[in-house]
């Protein structure tokens, strides 16, 4: 399973790109408090953002006003409404902080003018969306194929810091299972691992 996050993505590069300071010089760091929104569904986002520290969350609420969390980011992941932001539409998902949330906001005009001159980042960029589709694709195969207690212990492997930080219903959310579900798997786990 390919879950990387993309400042390891950079890390591993042999040759960074020379250029990469062009995208460090357009990123703002910024803070946001537990329960801000970074991007509101309805409007249109202009900026990428590149988690330093903190949680957040992609979510899509129906006509009923339930929400379904999309994606749970933390350290070191981009956060981004692509369809909206590369298609100049409005977002269809909130983005929200479920603690602190440390980032960098890069604007995604900005970031397009430098993509257009330099074929190095531009590659670089394209791997990174490739990447993105590849979590995005396993994420909704494991949601049909996966029973509720692997796909709980899949997320457990990839994000166990994110685990302890927010309330469990977000991440039963995300997973697709009631927290009366979740409470009952984690339940089972502690008692197998207590044997």
């Amino acid at each position: 399973m390919i879950h990387k996050t993309v400042f390891q993505l950079f890390h591993e590069l042999r040759n960074p790109p020379r250029n990469w300071s062009q995208i460090t010089d357009i990123a703002i760091r910024k803070n946001y408090k537990k329960n801000d929104i970074i991007c509101r569904a309805g409007l249109h986002p202009e900026n990428l953002f590149f988690i330093k520290s903190g949680v957040v969350r992609k979510y899509i609420t129906d006509n009923s006003g339930k929400e379904y969390n999309k994606f749970l980011f933390s350290s070191n992941h981009v956060v981004v409404s692509l369809t909206a932001i590369s298609t100049k539409k409005t977002a269809n998902f909130n983005i929200e902080c479920l603690t602190d949330v440390t980032l960098y906001e890069i604007s995604y005009s900005k970031l397009r003018n430098i993509l257009k001159n330099d074929l190095e980042l531009s590659n670089l960029y394209t791997d990174m969306l490739h990447h993105f589709f590849v979590i995005m694709e396993e994420s909704e195969v494991e949601k049909v194929l996966l029973e509720a207690k692997e796909r709980y212990l899949n997320f457990q492997t990839r994000h166990p810091s994110i685990i302890n930080k927010i309330p469990l219903f977000h991440i039963a959310s995300y997973l697709g299972i009631t927290p009366i579900q979740l409470s009952r798997i984690r339940s089972s786990l502690k008692k197998v691992t207590n044997f």
